[in-house]
Order: structure tokens, then C-alpha cells, then sequence
């Protein structure tokens, strides 16, 4: 009974599956070119640039609006729906860069562990908080940040928020 208990060759496997989330980097120039103000004199542009500011149409025609402004409305358009979107597709990992890198760190908002009955909050995934984009640097740099947005072994994507070429 043992022999041919020892002949089917009974084994136990485990498995353990891992799922590994891709990084989408998304890179912001920080040089102080983003400073410039820009009008928007085409009403195709200018439309674009409504939407994403929440401004009318003929105010955003009219005036001046900073490079950086418009990156840093990109947090808050349509209730935070482009990082949304870009964290459901993968990690997100936020890139500022000028004649030098640096990775940006996110944070997460702190929640209450009751709501105002008492009772438990549901456990949900917190949103990120995005900084804004500081543009005070001296260059621009596109080589260094590009390689070191491909740096990480996961990445999927990159999304490149630039006014310029490498200076």
C-alpha cells in the first residue's frame, strides 16, 4: 500500500500570485520658462484652455495665463479626473524637472476612522494630493528627465508637461 501510495507521487503546491501595478510616470517642467503667461487668441485653444480652467471662454481669450497655472489645474480639473485616471492604469509617479530631477513625493490625506455618528468609515483608497508645481529653475533638461522617468523597472507610460526644448 505505502509503494504504490509512493508511485502516484502525491504533492502539495502552492501558489502565490502577485500582481505587479505598472508606473506611469507623469513629468512636470519646473523650469522658469512655465512662468511665462500666454494669451490664447485661437478660439480652439482657447475653448481647451476653458474647459480645463473653468474660466468663460471670452476671459481666458483675453487675458494671460501662466504655463504652470495650467499644470497645476490639471489637480483639480473635473474633480481630480486626470491623475484619477492615470492611478486606475497604474502606480503614479510624479517627475519635476529643471537642469536637475526630482521625484516628488505624494501624500495622502488624513481620514477619520469614525464618521459623525460614530460609526466606521468604509476603507477606501485614499486620493493623492498632488503638489503644485514650483517653476524657479534655471534650465530645462529633457534628456535627464526622460531617462530618469524610465528609470523605474515598471514603467508604462510617461506623460511630459513641457513648454520648451533642452536648454
Amino acid at each position: 500500500l505505502i509503494l504504490i501510495l509512493v508511485l502516484l507521487g502525491p504533492a502539495v503546491t502552492y501558489n502565490k500570485v502577485r500582481t505587479l501595478r505598472p508606473v506611469v510616470s507623469v513629468v512636470r517642467d519646473a523650469s522658469d520658462s512655465m512662468n511665462e503667461t500666454d494669451a490664447y487668441r485661437d478660439p480652439r485653444a482657447a475653448v481647451g484652455v476653458s474647459r480645463l480652467t473653468g474660466k468663460p471662454v471670452s476671459e481666458v481669450s483675453s487675458t494671460k495665463i501662466a504655463r504652470a497655472e495650467l499644470v497645476n489645474q490639471l489637480a483639480t480639473w473635473d474633480e481630480g479626473r486626470f491623475y484619477d485616471e492615470i492611478q486606475q492604469r497604474g502606480r503614479l509617479r510624479l517627475i519635476d524637472f529643471t537642469d536637475r530631477v526630482k521625484e516628488v513625493p505624494l501624500s495622502k490625506p488624513e481620514e477619520a476612522d469614525v464618521d459623525a455618528e460614530g460609526e466606521p468609515n468604509e476603507v477606501t483608497e485614499p486620493e493623492v494630493v498632488i503638489p503644485p508645481l514650483v517653476a524657479k529653475g534655471a534650465g530645462t533638461d529633457l534628456g535627464r528627465a526622460l531617462t530618469s522617468s524610465l528609470s523605474e523597472r515598471l514603467t508604462s507610460a510617461v506623460v511630459l508637461l513641457t513648454d520648451g526644448q533642452h536648454n
